[in-house]
């Protein structure tokens, strides 16, 4: 939230977002959640990219 300078609420709601695309992995550490890229997420977004080229 800090890094993002954006309410929890918000950041919470682009997480699970990025979760449910499959491009990051969560794990949950008691009241916390640790995030990080799913494997081939940055491939993939780099594939989609250049579908988007025009």
């Amino acid at each position: 939230m800090a890094a993002l300078d954006r309410p929890q609420s918000t950041t919470s709601h682009h997480l699970s977002i990025l979760r449910e695309a499959g491009l990051i992995k969560e794990r949950k550490e008691g009241k916390w959640c640790h995030y990080r890229l799913a494997d081939g997420a940055v491939l993939n977004l780099l594939s989609y990219s250049r579908l988007l080229k025009i």
